[in-house]
């Protein structure tokens, strides 16, 4: 089951050391929240449990058995992926395509210069373009 993991800035969750590529085996009953390799079937999920700023986040496979108590699901096997940089992350969260948004604009090229401006003041994280195009009339 494909899922997302969220780790603090060393790639630790709950005391445990996770490494990119390698599989991990919880023994015993599995319980969420008490026992077991914790994901979420949702990276905005995660979010619940790790804030943005400061961590980390992975896809991740879960295998074995599997359980889930609302949001949040246990699995006796996890296998790291790969590490989501933040564009992955807004394209998964916000459906951005690759971090780019795009104004296709009838307006004048000012117009649409001074909306690039309010955008990066209010948002500098993102990338931005403009697309200038014709439209007949």
């Amino acid at each position: 089951m494909k899922g997302y993991k969220g780790t603090d800035e060393h790639m630790k969750c709950r005391g445990m050391q996770y490494e990119v590529g390698k599989t991990y085996h919880a023994d015993g009953d599995i319980n969420v929240c008490f026992n077991g390799l914790h994901f979420c079937e949702r990276l905005t999920d995660v979010f619940d449990y790790y804030n943005r700023e400061g961590n980390r986040f992975f896809e991740v496979d879960a295998s074995g058995t599997v359980k889930t108590e609302g949001r949040k699901s246990a699995s006796s096997d996890l296998k790291i992926i790969r590490e989501l940089d933040d564009i992955e992350i807004n394209r998964i969260v916000y459906g951005y395509g690759d971090g780019w948004e795009e104004v296709l604009t009838e307006e004048t090229f000012a117009e649409a210069k001074q909306r690039k401006k309010e955008y990066i003041e209010n948002m500098p994280q993102y990338p931005y373009k403009i697309v200038k195009r014709r439209v007949r009339k």
